[in-house]
């Protein structure tokens, strides 16, 4: 078909991807979380899909993992270092399966997706119990959905409606760190300039800087006093335009030197009640690719804590901890 000669079928989750935007590519293919556990925790509508990490480790049981990150973009819910507008999922496999072929397809050779075992949602991609009363062959997870279909045009013809609601779908691609290069050390009267125009907008409280500047300009923007900022702004000084930061067990690149959590105030593990530990931390530059849900999106550092031993998730998809860090003002901190 068309879609298989075009490169999107390396999205699907036949090829295990790492992505943004779109629909989730789920992993285990029966048991996708009900609609209620994607319901956004401020105003209980649906949160869609931001993006999935597949970050497989070397054990059997986690031969296929991937981390599932969902968003609400009601303005409303998007508060200052707060993350109930977010939900994060970590789900696993071995390579024995009931789901996949045990050897890794190729990139090559387009394949189909892989069949779901279970209805999922004509709007967002996730399960979808609900049936259309009038086609019976179009499912939905709620009536928020398909009021959003049935306006785009299912009314008239089932199947064929259009909804503006998922975010763009893009590849995510990981490549190995450079070490950065040193800055300049004479600031020029330009720089000077830009560094005020960043003060303002972080004493103006607009966590969204990122998005209005480009990232070329966003690595000369600093401030005296925070020197997190500035190891920020070196760190991702050789490829400003990253969007996703992997390193498991590792330490999360912080923007601010405020609202950074201690061991302490990380929620352990819901499923083993095991330590969780930092995976990967989404960053601002992301927003510049989302279109207009940028605007309405915001944040400094998205940091993704899991499972520090991944425990046997028994078929199911087992919440994980974002941390959401935001630049404010004097005043806010």
């Amino acid at each position: 078909s068309s879609d298989l000669e075009s490169e999107d079928y390396l999205l699907t989750n036949t090829y295990f991807p790492s992505k943004v935007g779109g629909r989730p590519a789920w992993l285990d293919l029966e048991h996708i979380p009900h609609p209620d556990e994607l319901k956004c925790a401020t105003c209980k509508m649906p949160c869609i899909f931001l993006c999935q990490m597949y970050a497989a480790l070397d054990e059997p049981e986690t031969f296929h993992r991937t981390i599932y990150v969902f968003v609400c973009k009601n303005p409303l819910c998007c508060k200052v270092n707060r993350n109930e507008n977010f939900i994060v999922f970590r789900n696993q496999l071995p390579r024995s399966n009931k789901f996949y072929s045990f050897e890794a397809p190729h990139e090559d050779e387009p394949k189909a997706e892989t069949p779901y075992l279970c209805t999922l949602c004509v709007v967002c991609g996730c399960r979808g119990p609900f049936q259309c009363p009038k086609c019976k062959s179009t499912f939905y997870c709620g009536p928020a959905h398909q009021r959003m279909d049935w306006k785009g045009g299912h009314r008239e013809k089932c199947g064929t409606g259009k909804v503006a609601l998922l975010l763009p779908e893009y590849e995510i691609v990981l490549e190995t760190e450079k070490p950065p290069t040193p800055p300049p050390t004479d600031e020029t009267k330009q720089e000077q300039q830009q560094m005020a125009e960043y003060k303002k907008l972080v004493d103006e409280g607009k966590a969204g800087e990122f998005k209005d500047i480009p990232d070329t300009e966003l690595l000369k923007y600093t401030t005296q006093e925070d020197e997190t900022f500035s190891h920020f702004k070196k760190t991702i000084s050789q490829e400003p335009e990253q969007i996703l930061r992997y390193c498991r067990n590792g330490s999360p690149l912080w923007i601010t030197s405020t609202n950074i959590p201690t061991a302490d105030k990380i929620p352990v593990c819901s499923l083993c009640n095991g330590e969780r530990v930092f995976e990967f931390q989404i960053m601002p530059q992301i927003l510049n690719h989302l279109g207009d849900d940028g605007i309405a999106l915001d944040w400094g550092v998205l940091a993704i804590y899991t499972c520090e031993n991944s425990c046997e998730v028994d078929s199911q998809y087992v919440r994980e901890y974002l941390h959401k860090q935001d630049i404010v003002n004097q005043e806010e901190k």
